[in-house]
């Protein structure tokens, strides 16, 4: 049984910096993000498509090309069953806007059935907010996207912006770009889901 995995996908952009004790599994095109840093997967799963390599030397699952679920879904899927609660999930922002999207409902998926996800890439942490304090070091800016219509009693903490029993709605910013004071910021959220993102930079700023 294991605790923890790290799910690496195939976009580029990964963050790889906490693998230690994680079951590491490639979703097809992650495989060939592993062999460039010279780690080796765990387990394979994936129809083919992306990893442009026949020669898989470890555990597998080759899935057919038409099938009903991302390589991303699959892999989680497979990690739940062999017992997995605390996901970390790479190389599976940016690329298409239809997988990017996906994938962070994929938090969601995870969420509902017991355990965490975090989505990691070079500039950005996402999570499903599930606790009131969170570190914050190394990341320039904290938001908080409400993923139900509304998220209600909200309350900031140790951020520049803060809020007191506050609404976050669905479809405004008002939780976008605040930025910690402290390296542990405190978030209350009473009512609703909500998408907890840090960033590092302001590159793209709209």
């Amino acid at each position: 049984m294991y605790d923890k995995c790290l799910i690496v996908g195939s976009i580029p952009d990964v963050d790889l910096s906490d693998i230690k004790d994680r079951f590491v599994i490639c979703a097809d095109g992650g495989l060939n993000t592993l062999k460039k840093r010279g780690i080796p997967p765990d387990f394979f799963i994936g129809d083919m498509d992306s990893c442009g390599d026949t020669d898989i030397d470890v555990p597998r699952i080759i899935l057919p090309a038409a099938k009903d679920l991302s390589d991303m879904h699959f892999a989680i899927k497979h990690a739940l069953k062999m017992g997995v609660k605390d996901f970390i999930l790479t190389g599976c922002t940016g690329g298409r806007a239809d997988h990017y999207l996906s994938n962070i409902f994929l938090l969601e998926y995870i969420e509902k059935r017991g355990a965490h996800g975090v989505i990691l890439d070079s500039g950005n942490r996402m999570e499903i907010y599930n606790r009131n304090v969170y570190n914050t070091e190394g990341y320039k800016y904290v938001s908080i996207v409400s993923l139900t219509e509304k998220c209600c009693g909200v309350t900031l903490s140790g951020l520049k912006y803060p809020l007191k029993d506050a609404t976050l709605r669905r479809d405004d910013t008002l939780g976008i770009s605040n930025e910690p004071l402290r390296n542990e910021v405190g978030i209350e959220i009473k009512k609703g889901r909500a998408l907890i993102i840090m960033s590092r930079d302001d590159e793209y700023e709209v």
